[in-house]
């Protein structure tokens, strides 16, 4: 029994900073003594906290027994006309006291939305008019508003990317903190579920249930030298075993045949290797070794020169970063966003420096600098890097950037609400007809399409590459061009003498 108004008014507020608070509870208060012009003070001190399932009893007053509806002539939980009074306790059917009030249900109502533009969640008109489409959670927002009758007043802010927490007295910050104040009713745009929010404030979540993860962006390894293709086609292990051949081929010939000239032999078979013409004045013996060697390495140089000729359709690249360990191994740093750093410790305790970069403060600036640094990784939602995959691509329109096959965590996004929003439990089950209809699925199929249109252009579309690079070539060409004429010049010579 409360002793008076004043004591209402001021003890009740902390029912609601505890975390089992829950609004749709069947309340029941009794005063010892109200003034009647006071119980307006008390419903309308109800109406803040949106607890709409209560009666108020007067101790003095006959045990007067006073109720209201804010749903009453479509008023959607927002106001109340007038008082109810349901008569004395002791003649009061008790099955009176909490009848339903959703009988309008959400027919008529208007709801008051503060988002963000953040696609491909939420897309503001003012930033992106040239698609002519909606963000995913706007699309289930308008699907629930026409199935039910509502409709949404958006109210766009930069700051809904922030990730706002939720203290122990279930106070949270901005712009979480604008639905508790009433400012208003919803706040949507790939917001994470956690369980603190999840005390505080009521949700819905079935519509992209476990759809979305956190990912890590590297950047996507880049053509090797064109001088490299000249070993890379064979491994290391097989050069070894081509050069041990041919050492082991060589020491057989000299010390089987008991040949004088070895030079002339190993020179012989570099030729032979080289796949060039040459003489041999040796017996049939030795050409029959020969003859066995210009096999091996015909089949070597076949094998060779079409991996060679593969290059023309599939270059060789650089190692590329694919796991968490190549990260260890190869000393690449974090280039997480400030938001993203805060939720990473919330969800698994892992510390990043406190430093701000701002190269790397938010999200999309964190891609940026690592779709320029080989040296640097980023972790972003998946969602986020399929809708702006275009933003990264090179001037052929290849990506330059890589994810990582194994995600890093999964994540579940909701739409809150305040607490003890009306019809919760029916809205939930429209949204997951939604995504098991399959409906979220092709909207995000349309909007990557869409996307695509206005964003994938490049200004090349071929280019020429030589796997050998023209020093290498004009090298070569001096170098053969030089032994030729020393040739010619010690010819000369030795038939003078």
């Amino acid at each position: 029994m409360i002793r008076d108004y004043l004591t209402f008014k001021n003890q009740f507020k902390y029912l609601t900073n505890e975390g089992n608070w829950q609004p749709r509870a069947y309340f029941l208060i009794l005063f010892e003594e109200i003034d009647e012009s006071l119980l307006i003070d008390v419903f309308n001190d109800l109406l803040k906290y949106h607890i709409f399932d209560v009666i108020v009893l007067d101790g003095k007053n006959n045990s007067q027994v006073y109720t209201y509806d804010p749903f009453e002539n479509y008023r959607c939980g927002k106001s109340f006309r007038r008082l109810i009074t349901l008569g004395e306790c002791s003649q009061a059917n008790v099955t009176d006291f909490y009848y339903y009030k959703f009988k309008t249900g959400l027919d008529r109502c208007t709801f008051n939305a503060i988002v963000s533009d953040w696609p491909p969640y939420i897309i503001n008109p003012k930033y992106d008019d040239s698609l002519q489409v909606m963000g995913t959670e706007q699309y289930v927002m308008k699907i629930l508003g026409d199935l039910e009758g509502f409709q949404i007043n958006y109210t766009y802010t930069g700051d809904a990317k922030e990730l706002a927490t939720v203290k122990e007295d279930m106070i949270a910050t901005y712009p979480l903190s604008s639905i508790q104040q009433g400012y208003f009713d919803t706040i949507y745009g790939g917001l994470f579920l956690t369980y603190e929010r999840a005390l505080a404030f009521d949700y819905i979540c079935f519509h992209p249930a476990f759809d979305d993860e956190l990912i890590i962006i590297v950047k996507k390894s880049g053509l090797v030298f064109a001088w490299k293709n000249i070993y890379l086609e064979f491994t290391y292990l097989v050069w070894i075993l081509v050069a041990i051949t041919f050492i082991v081929y060589y020491i057989l010939l000299v010390v089987l045949f008991r040949v004088e000239d070895k030079c002339l032999v190993m020179l012989i078979m570099w030729h032979i290797m080289l796949q060039l013409g040459c003489k041999s004045r040796y017996v049939m013996k030795v050409k029959y070794f020969f003859i066995q060697w210009q096999l091996f390495a015909f089949l070597i140089n076949i094998y060779y020169q079409s991996n060679l000729t593969g290059l023309t359709t599939h270059s060789s690249y650089n190692y590329q970063i694919s796991t968490v360990n190549d990260l260890h191994e190869f000393n690449i740093q974090p280039c997480i966003s400030t938001a993203m750093k805060k939720f990473l410790k919330y969800l698994s305790h892992v510390k990043f420096s406190e430093e701000v970069d701002e190269h790397c403060d938010t999200l999309l600036s964190s891609l940026d600098s690592v779709s320029k640094d080989y040296t640097k990784y980023t972790v972003v939602l998946h969602s986020i890097y399929r809708h702006i995959p275009f933003k990264y691509a090179d001037e052929f329109g290849e990506p330059l950037l890589y994810a990582l096959k194994k995600p890093y965590v999964k994540v579940i996004h909701a739409v809150y609400f305040y607490k003890g929003f009306p019809m919760l439990e029916k809205l939930s089950t429209h949204t997951e007809r939604i995504r098991e209809g399959g409906l979220l699925d092709k909207y995000k199929r349309d909007l990557f399409h869409e996307t695509a249109i206005k964003n994938f252009s490049f200004s090349k579309r071929f280019q020429g590459r030589f796997f050998f690079p023209s020093y290498i070539l004009l090298g070569g060409l001096g170098l053969s061009s030089g032994v030729f004429l020393l040739e010619l010049i010690t010819y000369y010579i030795f038939k003078r003498k």
